[in-house]
């Protein structure tokens, strides 16, 4: 399995898709996709057009120091505003 840290971008857009095309022709399997802004229904399309692809993924993200920005500390606090 090959894997792409951090893929092509900090945030994935359309343009992108022609490039992950390539890449899944070169033999990659699996990228490793950036979640650094963008909502669940962002995320869902683009995971449908993973699928389409074939390319399977994985998940990096940034937690904030509770030191930089204590209200936004809990990334996985089931409030919106804390995440």
């Amino acid at each position: 399995m090959a894997s792409i840290l951090l893929c092509l971008s900090g945030f994935i857009e359309a343009g992108h898709l022609d490039q992950f095309r390539h890449l899944k022709d070169l033999g990659y399997d699996s990228v490793k996709i950036p979640i650094l802004r963008g909502g669940p229904q962002y995320y869902d399309c683009l995971d449908r057009q993973l699928d389409s692809i074939g390319l399977r993924r994985t998940s990096t993200s940034v937690i904030p120091s509770m030191y930089a920005n204590p209200m936004y500390a809990n990334p996985i606090s089931s409030d919106p505003d804390e995440r």
